[in-house]
């Protein structure tokens, strides 16, 4: 199911831009986290997403903020949640209605 909403959210949103990644549910909880983009040597990304995640709306929001981190990290930038980010994040609601 996630690398089927990666893949929408990743045409619909990023226009195909981003480039295949590591998707697994798994504990986040030593981060305090709900999901994580983990950076990999050779400039891909695994995303983790946390099992707690009760609703199809919490996954579909804690991957979409996953992955403008991995954006950030295919353009070099820094995985921060700051202007970047919140205008991805922007873009993501008007597109899909998701807080991210």
């Amino acid at each position: 199911m996630l690398r089927y909403w990666w893949a929408r959210l990743n045409e619909e949103v990023f226009h195909g831009e981003l480039h295949p990644c590591g998707l697994e549910v798994g504990s986040c909880a030593d981060f305090n986290a709900v999901g994580l983009c983990y950076p990999l040597d050779c400039g891909r990304v695994r995303l983790v997403l946390d099992p707690g995640l009760s609703t199809r709306a919490a996954v579909l929001a804690t991957l979409a903020h996953e992955m403008i981190h991995q954006w950030q990290h295919q353009s070099g930038e820094p995985l921060t949640h700051g202007d970047v980010f919140r205008s991805w994040g922007a873009l993501v609601y008007a597109l899909t209605g998701l807080t991210v």
